[in-house]
Protein backbone atom coordinates (compact mmCIF):
# COMPACT_ATOMS: atom_id res chain seq x y z
CA UNK A 1 0.00 0.00 0.00
CA UNK A 2 1.31 3.55 -0.87
CA UNK A 3 1.56 5.79 1.83
CA UNK A 4 -0.12 9.13 1.70
CA UNK A 5 1.16 12.08 1.05
CA UNK A 6 0.38 15.40 2.73
CA UNK A 7 -0.41 18.17 0.67
CA UNK A 8 -1.53 22.05 1.90
CA UNK A 9 -4.87 23.33 0.20
CA UNK A 10 -5.81 26.92 0.25
CA UNK A 11 -9.61 27.72 1.01
CA UNK A 12 -10.94 29.62 -1.83
CA UNK A 13 -13.13 32.19 -0.03
CA UNK A 14 -10.43 33.19 2.86
CA UNK A 15 -7.03 32.58 1.53
CA UNK A 16 -6.23 30.59 4.48
CA UNK A 17 -4.51 27.04 4.74
CA UNK A 18 -6.42 24.12 5.15
CA UNK A 19 -4.13 21.05 6.04
CA UNK A 20 -7.00 18.19 5.25
CA UNK A 21 -5.78 17.33 1.70
CA UNK A 22 -4.55 13.87 0.84
CA UNK A 23 -3.09 12.96 -2.46
CA UNK A 24 -4.24 9.60 -3.12
CA UNK A 25 -7.81 10.21 -1.39
CA UNK A 26 -8.18 13.84 -2.32
CA UNK A 27 -10.48 15.36 0.26
CA UNK A 28 -11.46 18.91 0.40
CA UNK A 29 -12.64 20.33 3.61
CA UNK A 30 -14.13 23.79 3.45
CA UNK A 31 -14.10 25.90 6.69
CA UNK A 32 -15.70 28.79 5.64
CA UNK A 33 -19.62 28.23 5.63
CA UNK A 34 -20.38 31.66 7.42
CA UNK A 35 -19.66 33.79 4.94
CA UNK A 36 -23.14 33.81 2.90
CA UNK A 37 -24.92 34.82 6.43
CA UNK A 38 -24.02 38.02 6.95
CA UNK A 39 -26.29 40.51 9.62
CA UNK A 40 -25.46 44.18 7.70
CA UNK A 41 -26.46 45.23 4.31
CA UNK A 42 -25.75 48.33 2.02
CA UNK A 43 -27.67 51.85 3.38
CA UNK A 44 -27.28 49.97 7.23
CA UNK A 45 -25.95 52.77 9.82
CA UNK A 46 -23.00 51.09 11.73
CA UNK A 47 -20.87 51.89 14.86
CA UNK A 48 -17.12 51.33 14.50
CA UNK A 49 -16.14 49.09 18.18
CA UNK A 50 -12.52 48.86 17.31
CA UNK A 51 -9.98 50.75 15.87
CA UNK A 52 -8.75 54.64 15.04
CA UNK A 53 -12.19 55.41 14.98
CA UNK A 54 -13.73 53.72 17.85
CA UNK A 55 -17.09 55.11 18.84
CA UNK A 56 -18.00 56.91 15.38
CA UNK A 57 -20.67 55.91 12.86
CA UNK A 58 -21.18 55.57 8.95
CA UNK A 59 -23.41 53.96 6.58
CA UNK A 60 -21.78 50.82 5.01
CA UNK A 61 -21.11 51.75 1.12
CA UNK A 62 -20.07 47.90 0.13
CA UNK A 63 -20.65 44.82 1.74
CA UNK A 64 -17.78 42.08 0.75
CA UNK A 65 -19.65 38.62 2.01
CA UNK A 66 -16.45 36.75 0.44
CA UNK A 67 -13.90 38.21 2.62
CA UNK A 68 -16.35 38.90 5.80
CA UNK A 69 -15.63 42.81 5.46
CA UNK A 70 -17.68 45.58 4.61
CA UNK A 71 -16.36 49.17 3.23
CA UNK A 72 -17.91 52.58 5.66
CA UNK A 73 -18.38 55.96 4.59
CA UNK A 74 -16.04 58.22 6.32
CA UNK A 75 -14.35 55.76 8.58
CA UNK A 76 -10.73 53.19 7.86
CA UNK A 77 -9.97 55.97 5.93
CA UNK A 78 -6.46 55.81 4.27
CA UNK A 79 -4.38 58.34 1.93
CA UNK A 80 -3.06 57.04 -1.00
CA UNK A 81 -0.86 59.38 -3.56
CA UNK A 82 -2.44 59.34 -7.23
CA UNK A 83 0.19 60.16 -9.71
CA UNK A 84 -0.86 62.70 -11.98
CA UNK A 85 -2.68 61.60 -15.16
CA UNK A 86 -2.26 64.32 -18.03
CA UNK A 87 1.14 66.57 -18.20
CA UNK A 88 0.80 69.58 -16.60
CA UNK A 89 -1.33 68.58 -14.13
CA UNK A 90 -0.64 67.76 -10.09
CA UNK A 91 -0.35 64.82 -8.26
CA UNK A 92 -3.18 65.04 -5.29
CA UNK A 93 -3.37 62.87 -1.79
CA UNK A 94 -6.53 60.71 -1.42
CA UNK A 95 -8.10 59.56 1.41
CA UNK A 96 -9.96 56.28 0.44
CA UNK A 97 -11.97 53.96 3.00
CA UNK A 98 -10.85 50.80 2.93
CA UNK A 99 -12.97 47.35 4.26
CA UNK A 100 -13.69 46.75 7.75
CA UNK A 101 -14.04 43.21 9.58
CA UNK A 102 -17.71 42.81 10.26
CA UNK A 103 -16.64 41.42 13.64
CA UNK A 104 -15.28 45.08 14.36
CA UNK A 105 -18.42 46.86 13.61
CA UNK A 106 -22.32 46.89 15.35
CA UNK A 107 -25.33 47.85 13.52
CA UNK A 108 -27.39 50.92 14.86
CA UNK A 109 -31.35 50.41 15.10
CA UNK A 110 -33.52 52.44 13.39
CA UNK A 111 -36.04 52.67 15.93
CA UNK A 112 -34.12 53.30 19.31
CA UNK A 113 -31.11 55.03 17.20
CA UNK A 114 -29.02 52.68 19.96
CA UNK A 115 -26.04 50.10 18.68
CA UNK A 116 -27.33 46.80 19.34
CA UNK A 117 -27.71 42.99 17.89
CA UNK A 118 -30.31 41.56 15.85
CA UNK A 119 -32.06 38.31 15.57
CA UNK A 120 -34.22 37.01 12.87
CA UNK A 121 -38.47 36.19 12.64
CA UNK A 122 -39.94 34.84 10.41
CA UNK A 123 -43.64 35.46 8.94
CA UNK A 124 -44.58 32.90 6.10
CA UNK A 125 -41.65 33.35 4.05
CA UNK A 126 -40.49 36.43 4.90
CA UNK A 127 -37.60 37.02 6.93
CA UNK A 128 -36.97 40.14 9.08
CA UNK A 129 -34.05 41.79 10.97
CA UNK A 130 -35.54 42.43 14.59
CA UNK A 131 -33.39 44.88 17.38
CA UNK A 132 -32.75 42.52 20.53
CA UNK A 133 -33.57 45.49 22.72
CA UNK A 134 -36.61 47.54 21.49
CA UNK A 135 -37.82 44.03 19.03
CA UNK A 136 -38.50 46.65 16.18
CA UNK A 137 -38.03 45.63 12.69
CA UNK A 138 -34.97 46.41 10.84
Amino acid sequence: MRSLQWQKNWCKSTNLPIHYKYTNICIFVEICNFVDKMNIRTNDTIMMLIGKDKGKTGKILQVLPKSGKAVVEGLNLVKRHQRPKKQGQKGEIISRPRPIDISNVMLICRHCKKPSRMGMRREGKKVFRVCKRCRGEN
